[in-house]
């Protein structure tokens, strides 16, 4: 399984051994890239001043796929089609002892949008969907300068998705 990103609270981190790994407690997550026909989703957390790709924890009934259409569905409004499997991520969140692995897919709308259903904290974080091209949602990331721990995993974690994906595009 290819990885996109490794993510670490430090630049300098060794790569990850035994003793390491076993300080953490491990999440799966997904995360997608979202299009219609020229554009990508692409969440504005308006609130703490980063964007984001759609996607979240996969709940411990789920296989990849529903929650990737669950997790479409609450953030964007939109039913998908998974197209592919791109990669993973994995952040290590040393504050939290937190290893949080993202299996990123492509995917496509299908339909007319409803309403999403943000969670408490996502409405608090002013969550609000926007779509733009891939160049656009580069440099908005490449513009974030979270001050929210998370924010900053996030950003760097986004921008090495769509970073590959820029790659797959110029090969």
């Amino acid at each position: 399984m290819k990885y996109l990103a490794q993510i670490f609270e430090s630049d300098k981190q060794a790569k990850p051994n035994n003793s390491f790994l076993a300080k953490y407690t491990f999440r799966n997550a997904v995360r997608v890239i979202l299009s219609d026909e020229k554009f990508i989703a692409l969440l504005d957390v308006v609130n703490d001043r980063y964007h984001k790709l759609p996607g979240g924890g996969i709940e411990a009934d789920e296989r990849r796929p529903q929650a990737i259409k669950r997790e479409v569905m609450e953030e964007t409004g939109f039913h998908c089609g998974i197209d592919d499997f791109l990669g993973k991520t994995i952040q290590y969140k040393e504050k939290l002892g937190l290893a949080q692995i993202d299996f990123v897919y492509r995917a496509h709308v299908l339909g007319l949008p409803q309403n999403t259903a943000y969670e408490p904290q996502e409405l608090a974080a002013g969550f609000k969907l926007t779509w733009v091209t891939l160049k656009q949602a580069i440099d908005q990331l490449e513009n974030d300068h979270p001050d929210d721990y998370h924010g900053k995993f996030i950003v760097k974690r986004d921008k090495a998705i769509l970073y590959s994906i820029l790659s797959l595009q110029n090969n």
